[in-house]
This record gives C-alpha cells, sequence and structure tokens, in this order.
C-alpha cells in the first residue's frame, strides 16, 4: 500500500507546486528577483519605468524588504498610492495580501511618504495626491515572517507622529517654497484612544498648513472622555465621514447623542456604531420619549445609512418610533444589530377574465394567465332585492341573453348531467328559488 500512494502523493505535490507557480507571471518573478538585490534596486530606481513601480512595491511588499518598500515610495512616479489595491489580486500576482498588515512594510511605507514630501527632487515629477489605506484587512493571524503587525490603532499614532514632525522638520531645515506646494490626501481608517488623543488633534488642527492631510474614511472611538470626542470629531471632517464607531469605555447616554446629532451631520454616513446600552426603554420618562423621537428624525436624514449597531439596548416596542423605516433586525450573541432596507410595495391585479398581473410599484407589471377552470356559471349567492324567477326567466334574461337557444343552453348547464344514484342532480346543490341568469358576454 505503501508504494502505491507514494507516486499519488508525489503527483499532488507536484500539482500544487505548479499550481502555485502559475499564479505567478513571468514579470512578478523577474520582478522579485529583482528586490531581492537591495543594493541594484537602489541603484537603479531611478532607471525603472513608471508602470513597473506597482509590480516592484507588491513583490518587495511580499518579501518584506523594507527598504526597497521605502525608496519606491519616496520616489512614487504616479497620482495615486492605493496600497489595498495593489497588494490584492493582480493579473501578475493572483494571491490577495491586503490582511498582511506587516509593521515592518508599513513604517518603512509611512516613513517613505514622509521623505517623498522632503526629497530634494523636481517637484514637476511630485505628481502623487492621493495614498490609500483603507484597503488593508486587520485580522487575527498574520503570514509575514516577523510576525509583527500594525493595526489601525498603530497605524493611525505612526501617521499623526510623522505628519507632525513633518511639520516640524520643515521649519528646521532652509526655506524651501515648492514644498509647501505638495499636497497629498492620506485616506486612513482613525482608531483613538486616550493614549493617541493629543498626538492625533495636533496632526488634525495643523492639517491645512502640512502637505501631509489626513482623511478620515471611518473613525473608531475607545476610551475616551465625552468632551474630546465631540471636539475631535469635528476636526476630522465628518462630512466625509462613511463609518463612525464608537465602542466600549466611551459613556455616551441617549441626551448625548442627541447632542452630537444636533451640532454634527453626518450626510454619507453609511454606518453607525454605539457603545453598549446607550437605549434602555426600561426606564424612560416622557421627556427622554421626546428625545428618542428627535434621534429618530435625525437618523432618518442619514439617506446612505445602511448599517445600525446597538449593543445590549433596550428598545422593545421603540424601534420603529427610532427608524421609522422597514428593518431587518440580526441578534448574536446577545447583539442587537439592525439593517435599514428598502421598502418595496408589491402590487398584484386580479382580473374576471382569469388573468394576474403582478410586479412593484412604479415598475412594469407582469402578466400571469390562470389555468382555466370549469365551473358552473351560477353564482352561490342571490342578489338582496331580486324579482322573482318567473319574472326574471321571462324579462331580465330575455333582455340580457336575447335568444331562447341561449337560455336553454344555461338551463342545462344548471342541471347538469345526471348520477347514477337516483333523485340526485348538481341542481340540488344550487337555490332553488331565484336563481340569478349570467349574461354570456
Amino acid at each position: 500500500m505503501t508504494s502505491k500512494r507514494e507516486p499519488l502523493l508525489e503527483q499532488i505535490q507536484y500539482n500544487r507546486r505548479n499550481q502555485k507557480a502559475a499564479m505567478h507571471s513571468l514579470r512578478f518573478l523577474s520582478a522579485g528577483a529583482l528586490v531581492s538585490n537591495t543594493e541594484l534596486i537602489k541603484g537603479n530606481l531611478g532607471s525603472v519605468a513608471h508602470n513597473l513601480f506597482p509590480l516592484l512595491f507588491k513583490a518587495s511588499y511580499l518579501q518584506e524588504q523594507g527598504e526597497v518598500l521605502h525608496d519606491l515610495v519616496a520616489n512614487w512616479p504616479l497620482k495615486e498610492l492605493n496600497i489595498g489595491k495593489l497588494l490584492g489580486k493582480t493579473i501578475d500576482h493572483q494571491e490577495d495580501i491586503s490582511s498582511r498588515v506587516c509593521s515592518v512594510c508599513l513604517t518603512s511605507c509611512l516613513t517613505g511618504l514622509r521623505d517623498y514630501v522632503l526629497n530634494c527632487s523636481s517637484p514637476y515629477a511630485k505628481r502623487l495626491k492621493v495614498v490609500d489605506l483603507t484597503g488593508l484587512k486587520d485580522v487575527e493571524v498574520q503570514l509575514c515572517n516577523c510576525r509583527k503587525t500594525m493595526g489601525r490603532w498603530a497605524r493611525t499614532e505612526l501617521l499623526s507622529k510623522i505628519c507632525y514632525d513633518l511639520l516640524v522638520e520643515m521649519q528646521r531645515l532652509k526655506f524651501n517654497p515648492d514644498v509647501f506646494e505638495i499636497s497629498v490626501d492620506v485616506l486612513t481608517d482613525v482608531f483613538v484612544t486616550e493614549r493617541s488623543y493629543e498626538l492625533l488633534v495636533q496632526a488634525l488642527l495643523m492639517r491645512c498648513h502640512c502637505p501631509l492631510k489626513i482623511r478620515c474614511a471611518s473613525f473608531r472611538v475607545d476610551n475616551l472622555a465625552l468632551r474630546k470626542l465631540f471636539y475631535i470629531i469635528k476636526l476630522t471632517d465628518p462630512s466625509l465621514l462613511l463609518k463612525f464607531e464608537i465602542v466600549h469605555n466611551v459613556r455616551l447616554e441617549m441626551e448625548h447623542l442627541h447632542m452630537l446629532f444636533n451640532n454634527v451631520h453626518f450626510p454619507h454616513l453609511t454606518s453607525l456604531t454605539l457603545p453598549a446600552r446607550t437605549f434602555d426603554v426600561r426606564r424612560f420618562t416622557p421627556e427622554d420619549e421626546a428625545i428618542l423621537v428627535g434621534i429618530g428624525e435625525k437618523l432618518s436624514q442619514m439617506t446612505q445609512l445602511t448599517e445600525l449597531s446597538l449593543a445590549f439596548s433596550t428598545l422593545t416596542g421603540r424601534i420603529r418610533k427610532l427608524l421609522r423605516t422597514t428593518l431587518l433586525e440580526w441578534n448574536s450573541f446577545r447583539h442587537e444589530k439592525y439593517e435599514k432596507q428598502h421598502q418595496d410595495t408589491i402590487l398584484v391585479q386580479r382580473s374576471p377574465s382569469l388573468k394576474i398581473q403582478m410586479g412593484r410599484l412604479g415598475e412594469k407589471m407582469k402578466v400571469y394567465h390562470l389555468p382555466y377552470k370549469n365551473v358552473l356559471p351560477v353564482p352561490l349567492f342571490k342578489p338582496s332585492k331580486l324579482a322573482s324567477k318567473h319574472n326574471y326567466a321571462s324579462e331580465g334574461c330575455q333582455t340580457r341573453n336575447g335568444s331562447a337557444s341561449e337560455k336553454e343552453a344555461i338551463r342545462q348547464m344548471a342541471k347538469g348531467p345526471q348520477s347514477t344514484k337516483p333523485g340526485f342532480q348538481v341542481s340540488s346543490l344550487l337555490p332553488q328559488q331565484n336563481i340569478w341568469c349570467p349574461s354570456m358576454h
């Protein structure tokens, strides 16, 4: 058995090696060989074509070549540096490594961004306008060789420190007006606590003077006083904020949330997370009911909001008053999460001609033909003011049906076929008096 299984195992390993090799193009293999020689790439970086910089970036990131990454970013020739996109799936390398938030690589990238501004090269060669860090994915298990990660909090702290140090360095060096013409928007997911609050506030306050301008795509707050939260949220430009998370040790209550919504507007917010027990209807007063209605009105003005997370909040009987829309409730691990859904109005139109029209309000209706059902054309009800059987048969049927032959056909259908049992007729199931003869139109 062992001798038979060995060729099979060798074949499986061979297939895996070929599959892994097939995910790397010849261009990527060449780029990997180039960045492995640090001195060679640093001495010839000025001769590299601009369209090869993204390829060299991913190859050096995969090999954790910190010095090469630093030089690539410091001399970046393109208008955009989207790290999440560069580390994602590409034609030359099918593997997505955007979840590798390696501390060595990200530190080299951010310090290279600082040296990009201080670089003495011609400002005409500096085309970089946007640096996007939002594509990085924070996961628990890292696959990088150094096993040292840089999470969202550490990235926020390092970026704030680099912006502050850059201003200090610009004042220390000889005045160069070309440096102040550089403006790079750095899109990032900000995570602030009590420890990083002062440093982040300084970076945001001096944003108009710093060439590197922090732009918050999402904002997460933990272990911070409410006074500081209300102050720093206004510095982040909340009109551009997409995701806002207030978690754990932030003692935010319903009154504070109402005050926040009255003073700060979030027109593009798509996700909102509130701390535990922000709402508790068990201790509501009449004043709290008015505040709840006010919060609901503010939430209804956030037209882009699709996710609202309320951890351990008690809103029994008031969730409709709070959101005033169609909701999808999801409860997991004792957390309550409500997701706004678009409301559809379904229309169903029935026709006596065995047709049904169905569709959404405002859209084209679809027609369905029902199968024919052979039933007697005599209803099982009688109008309250109906003439006698003799008068109706002599006058009503004559005027509506028009011919004796049609009246005779109706009578035959009303009688139905005779049953094998004596005395049984279909007409016995119908009212014996005042039978209504329908029209044959």
